[in-house]
């Protein structure tokens, strides 16, 4: 008790000090002009919050829209597809916005990079039908995920610096592809014919474990803020839910089983969060 006592008066000496400073001839501006930039810096923030909650809203709008379109086959003058890409490329822009209030410039610049790829394999697969390419630049979405998640794992915090670099993971992911590739062209020639698709789609599967074991490591460590550490966790999670109703749906409908279309639904009931979560994952919260 008596230290608790010392100690609130210690401070409150040292708050009358500060307030003799500011005080003095000379000073009174120093304090106003110093007052006026930290009420300016909290009104940016809040405009800031102000915005991605915005967003966040408009993408939950969105969500509840395609999926009640999808579920009673509605004919609106949007189609779901327009929808669920209009959903991610606002995810996109949800990292933008993020701006100064990030935990980490790399870290944020690595998501901001993987959202924008991932703004280009959703246009493969929601409006071209081009999957193969589709595929691929999810591929390189994990991987940048992976080297961010990476990245945080052995970022020293007083330096705010690194050991790990890109290219030996980059060298790795590119190692399993080609032992992928090889195995492929090897079973097309000696046993039977298979499609070129179903070896990217491998090559993808073991680029979206990788992430989400590196994701549960980061968790598990306390890599990141409390907030952020679950947003990737979930996130990681919900996408790889997501990818395996995927392989689900093109199974089921290649054998015409009849799950098909329960999994087709449920692709973008994970999805969607999941890149909600992970496109909030680099804000620095209060």
């Amino acid at each position: 008790m008596i230290l608790l006592i010392k100690k609130i008066i210690r401070k409150e000496d040292i708050a009358c000090k500060e307030m003799k400073i500011w005080n003095k001839p000379g000073y009174g501006n120093q304090y106003l002009y110093f007052m006026y930039v930290k009420g300016i810096k909290m009104n940016h923030r809040k405009n800031k919050e102000l915005i991605l909650n915005t967003l966040v809203i408009v993408i939950g709008v969105l969500y509840i829209l395609f999926i009640y379109i999808d579920i009673y086959s509605i004919q609106f003058f949007i189609s779901s597809n327009i929808l669920k890409y209009i959903s991610i490329v606002f995810c996109f822009l949800t990292t933008l916005f993020i701006g100064k209030y990030n935990l980490n410039k790399k870290d944020l610049l690595l998501l901001q990079v993987g959202l924008f790829i991932t703004v280009l394999a959703d246009l493969c697969f929601l409006i071209f039908n081009y999957y193969v390419i589709g595929i691929g630049l999810f591929c390189l979405v994990q991987i940048i995920y992976y080297y961010r998640y990476k990245s945080r794992f052995y970022l020293n915090r007083i330096y705010n610096q690194n050991k790990i670099k890109a290219a030996p993971i980059f060298k790795f992911f590119i190692g399993i592809f080609l032992f992928i590739i090889v195995f492929y062209f090897i079973v097309n020639l000696y046993i039977v014919e298979i499609d070129f698709i179903f070896s990217v789609a491998i090559f993808y599967s073991v680029c979206i474990l990788y992430t989400t074991v590196e994701s549960i490591k980061v968790f598990k460590y306390n890599k990141y803020p409390f907030l952020n550490k679950y947003m990737i966790l979930f996130g990681s999670i919900l996408f790889l839910l997501c990818d395996i109703n995927v392989a689900i749906f093109n199974v089921s409908r290649e054998f015409n089983i009849s799950i098909y279309n329960t999994s087709s639904f449920l692709i973008w009931i994970f999805y969607l969060p999941s890149q909600v979560l992970l496109s909030s994952s680099g804000y620095k919260f209060k």
